[in-house]
């Protein structure tokens, strides 16, 4: 059994690392995406940071130490306290939401599809209780690991999307 310090060091520098270089990485995937789309960039372009996007969703339920260090049926005050293995899937969430309204914002339309087409196992559950795909843009995660009360209402998602809270 791990000790208590060493599993808090493992969350400062896991909390060190989301703030450090996967926030980073992942609002310039987003604000790549908002170029192609803004610039009318190719669909193929788009599906390719949609795809990236995907795949880091999907990754979170394999960062099991993060897991096993989350209390379960815990809560966090807001997105910055929020750290387990959903912590990538909600940013992958955060992100496709906010390309998603900038899309129907500029009214581009023709890349609205994509948002469709990305399926995903939900999040935030058991591996054995994950039956079947569906779509990235449906909000598929269960808040039962540390995520904040606010996102269990689609009016707190919509608050999270504003951008200036992320910086």
């Amino acid at each position: 059994m791990e000790s208590p310090d060493a599993i808090q060091e493992f969350r400062r520098a896991c909390r060190s690392y989301r703030d450090d270089v996967f926030r980073p990485a992942m609002q310039r995937l987003v604000l790549l995406c908002i170029s192609i789309v803004k610039n009318r960039g190719s669909i193929e372009s788009l599906n390719l940071g949609l795809e990236l996007l995907r795949e880091t969703y999907s990754i979170s339920d394999q960062l099991h130490a993060l897991k096993d260090s989350t209390p379960r049926n815990s809560r966090s005050r807001d997105l910055d306290n929020h750290l387990s293995h959903t912590t990538v899937a909600l940013e992958s969430l955060i992100a496709i939401y906010g390309i998603g309204a900038y899309i129907v914002k500029r009214r581009r339309f023709e890349y609205f599809h994509l948002l469709l087409t990305k399926e995903v196992r939900p999040s935030g559950i058991d591996l054995d209780q994950q039956t079947k795909d569906c779509p990235i843009i449906m909000w598929p995660m269960h808040a039962i690991w540390g995520e904040p009360d606010t996102l269990k209402y689609r009016a707190g998602r919509i608050r999270y999307l504003h951008f200036e809270n992320h910086a």
